[in-house]
């Protein structure tokens, strides 16, 4: 059940004022709601499905020391990065293909090494519970891009996103920082 919750806490918080999630808000903006969040899901569920599989195939590969110094390490790169100002407009440019398959195909397209993915990734090694590790961060996905859809359905995309940062990068730091500490305790 830890592989659960700590994939979906960690994920969700991940994902707050993401590139994804700010996508996510323009295509609510532009495209049906339903249509938006089933195409988001559908990309969800197949990113996350990667990064688990990847994390179970370096567990079995890599002694567990080294996989939490490195995930520890990246925890708090993420963190780091969020800090960066990311650099998005919501841009309506119009597609030869459905509104689904241009959205679950850009958004996947866009989580693959996002932090989000790699944090899957890193939980999926930590966890042997690699179901529960896929269905914390997918949920904690879909969570986020719920509010994303729901902001920019209603609020458009001119939505303030410092304070997400910060509070993301300081989650993902002092995980690391507790990562690292208990890997040489």
């Amino acid at each position: 059940m830890n592989a659960l919750i700590s994939s979906l806490s960690i994920v969700l918080i991940a994902e707050m004022a993401d590139k994804t999630q700010l996508m996510t808000m323009c295509f609510a903006s532009q495209y049906p709601w339903k249509t938006v969040a089933i195409a988001v899901f559908a990309a969800i569920s197949v990113s996350n499905l990667l990064a688990v599989a990847a994390g179970g195939t370096l567990a079995s590969v890599i002694p567990f020391f080294y996989i939490k110094i490195a995930a520890s390490l990246l925890f708090i790169l993420f963190g780091i990065l969020s800090l960066k100002a990311e650099n998005f407009a919501c841009e309506n440019k119009s597609s030869n293909y459905s509104p689904f398959w241009t959205i679950s195909g850009t958004f996947f397209l866009a989580e693959l090494g996002d932090k989000t993915q790699l944090a899957t990734l890193a939980l999926a090694a930590k966890h042997n519970y690699y179901i529960l590790t896929w269905l914390g961060a997918t949920l904690g996905m879909v969570l986020a891009n719920i509010i994303g859809i729901v902001t920019g359905t209603i609020m458009g995309k001119g939505i303030p996103d410092k304070a997400l940062r910060y509070i993301a990068a300081t989650v993902f730091i002092s995980f690391g920082l507790a990562g690292l500490y208990s890997a040489w305790n």
